[in-house]
């Protein structure tokens, strides 16, 4: 018996591997109706959404994304974006923010929305930009002086981030819908070609217009 828990013991020394400076791993996490993506670069993690709420006593940040990322390794958060308010995307925000330690949250989340813990609080806008260990991260969408319209719908005002590595770039796009696909092909065309592209309002009839697809390739 006691030899055969030292067999076990090597399991337990394994640590997760971590990419390579300028390489990126993205896990797109199965919450169901909802989203959430987790990019890994060689010393940072975020997170992207964070999936829906079932009930008031269970949502995908509990069942699905920290369960995740503790098996990952992952322990601190160094950036979190919630794209829009829509409860599928942003329904286990709360859950993730009370046990796990995060840096910053950016978000197109409403002022009036309350969100307890020690993290940076900022709105995402177009024009954003950082570097992790040799991987870029630029927002693309909303438009700043978009907060100041009320006619604009939750889904269009999602965080829009594109992901570029050594091996190749990813663009995670929310809820945006055909006209904020326009203005992105408009803005940015040949920027927006991607290698991988998590689909707009997954794959709603109101998205994923023929010349953004052409635009992102």
């Amino acid at each position: 018996r006691w030899a055969g828990w030292l067999g076990v013991l090597p399991m337990l020394l394994i640590a997760p591997e971590h990419p390579q400076s300028g390489d990126m791993k993205v896990t797109v996490l199965d919450v169901g109706q909802g989203l959430s993506v987790v990019v890994q670069t060689a010393a940072h993690t975020l997170l992207y959404d964070a999936g829906a709420r079932y009930s008031a006593q269970a949502d995908a940040g509990g069942r699905i994304v920290l369960p995740y990322l503790q098996g990952a390794g992952v322990r601190h958060l160094d950036g979190f974006v919630v794209s829009h308010n829509d409860t599928d995307h942003s329904g286990g925000m709360t859950t993730v923010l009370e046990q796990m330690s995060v840096d910053w949250l950016a978000s197109s989340l409403p002022a009036h929305v309350e969100l307890a813990g020690n993290f940076d609080r900022m709105k995402c806008f177009a024009g954003q930009s950082w570097t992790w260990d040799g991987v870029d991260f630029e927002m693309l969408n909303p438009v700043f002086e978009s907060y100041d319209d009320s006619n604009i719908a939750d889904n269009n005002r999602s965080c829009v981030l594109q992901v570029t590595s050594a091996s190749g770039n990813l663009l995670l796009t929310g809820d945006i819908q055909k006209e904020i696909e326009l203005a992105l092909v408009e803005k940015y065309a040949r920027q927006l070609k991607s290698n991988v592209l998590v689909v707009p309002h997954h794959g709603s009839k109101t998205s994923s217009s023929a010349g953004f697809i052409a635009a992102v390739q």
